[in-house]
């Protein structure tokens, strides 16, 4: 009768999780391993970033009342408009394109909604002309890209001087405004939290879910990475390059809707320079310029962080144009890391 063998130590160690070399891995290299897994993506960095500069700006402001939740969520309600909007640009950018006539389509959507509604229309209608003014900048600017072959930068830079330019035109440079009942969409909450807010969070939310779960959200990330290799597997790429388009000039519209709401006023001014602040959004909350990376997760902390500063030099009695120079090194910043990130990657 064979009799069995007796268990080497090693053999047992062998059974537990281990390195290479077949030692057991301690709980704190565990830790050490989780937490490098977390600060490897780059939402988290800014989230961090966004709990100093809280601190910060709560220690120098005068008041103290930078991390006072009333405080919190009228900055979330200063940014919303924003975030919203770079939702879609940040698709755009993950395609390796860019969206340039974000501000001026936030500016001529909304005005042309309030006026709409300031003629005497329902809200609904008023609703579909903003929206409707949207897509249609959206649709233009895939138009020219994708089907003309113009450069991203050029074409949307074109169309941020038409879309503002026709806002101009069609306002002739007053201020419209409509009824006060629409006062309520942008500036009316949900369990406490501003309606902008929330729909920021929604989208953001159901955009995330389409972006890791359906094919076409797949597709966005595989022609920013490698447009050539798309072709040849049969994705239609100038679809998936038209539908970044559409949804940027759509979420656009939103931001500018929902903007003009809250202020209970429109004119061609409001939104212009935007497009920049959903370009820093989208960069420091972690999509490539390159295309191919990013989550709308970090596009929203990216909106955060940049309406934190603003407010937070605000408060701090900082003068305003101190705010631009700020918001610029925080977007270099954002780049140089994402360089480096990218030698790492091939090194």
């Amino acid at each position: 009768m064979k009799t069995s063998e007796p268990v080497s130590e090693s053999e047992d160690a062998s059974e537990e999780p281990g390195d290479v070399t077949g030692r057991p891995v301690s709980p704190f290299r565990r830790l050490l391993t989780l937490s490098g897994a977390l600060l490897a993506l780059p939402w988290i960095g800014v989230a961090v970033g966004i709990v100093l500069l809280g601190v910060v700006f709560n220690t120098t402001s005068p008041c103290h009342c930078f991390m006072t939740s009333g405080n919190i969520l009228t900055t979330a309600q200063e940014f919303s408009y924003v975030g919203i909007a770079a939702l879609g640009g940040a698709t755009v950018i993950m395609t390796k394109g860019i969206d340039l006539s974000l501000g001026s389509n936030i500016s001529l959507s909304g005005l042309l909604c309030c006026a709409v509604l300031a003629g005497g229309h329902g809200t609904a209608l008023g609703l579909l002309a903003g929206f409707g003014a949207g897509i249609g900048v959206g649709l233009i600017n895939g138009f020219l890209v994708t089907v003309v072959g113009m450069q991203p930068f050029i074409a949307t830079l074109g169309m941020l001087s038409v879309a503002g330019g026709a806002a101009v035109a069609y306002s002739q440079g007053f201020t419209l405004y409509p009824p006060q009942s629409f006062d309520s969409l942008g500036q009316g909450t949900i369990l406490g939290v501003p309606n902008p807010v929330v729909v920021m969070l929604g989208l953001m939310i159901v955009l995330t879910l389409f972006m890791r779960y359906t094919p076409l959200g797949r597709h966005i990330y595989a022609v920013g990475g490698n447009e050539d290799a798309c072709r040849l597997l049969g994705i239609r790429v100038r679809r998936v390059k038209m539908f970044t388009y559409l949804l940027s000039g759509f979420l656009g519209s939103v931001g500018g809707v929902l903007l003009m709401s809250f202020l209970g006023s429109a004119n061609p001014s409001q939104g212009l320079g935007d497009e920049l602040n959903c370009v820093a959004a989208a960069v420091i909350g972690g999509v490539s310029l390159f295309g191919g990376q990013g989550t709308l997760i970090g596009v929203v902390l990216g909106a955060a962080l940049v309406g934190e500063i603003s407010d937070g030099l605000t408060l701090a009695q900082v003068p305003g144009y101190w705010t631009e120079m700020v918001v610029g090194c925080v977007i270099l910043t954002a780049i140089g890391v994402d360089q480096l990130r990218r030698r790492l990657r091939r090194s």
